[in-house]
């Protein structure tokens, strides 16, 4: 179950890097390719996956007892993201 989380929660945080520098080359560019549908709503998808399997993670690691260092880092970049949207 911890190793399903954590595949899941990487190829997420691939899958988001790609479509940062995917976006950014066409912003460079100038591209209208920017203005489709799909590239508008797939980063939210993926972001919204990060978050639920980061959550999932934290949940697993209370159960499984990890270090807690892991557990604070996690936490921590939790709430940096919830900062970052409420903006």
């Amino acid at each position: 179950m911890y190793e399903t989380a954590l595949h899941l929660h990487v190829s997420a945080v691939v899958i988001s890097l790609a479509l940062f520098s995917f976006r950014f080359a066409l912003t460079l560019k100038g591209s209208d390719v920017l203005q489709r549908k799909w590239l508008k709503i797939t980063p939210h998808v993926v972001d919204t996956v990060l978050l639920a399997t980061a959550i999932w993670l934290l949940t697993i690691s209370s159960m499984v007892n990890l270090v807690s260092v892991f557990r604070r880092f996690c936490c921590s970049c939790l709430a940096s993201i919830c900062c970052k949207l409420e903006r």
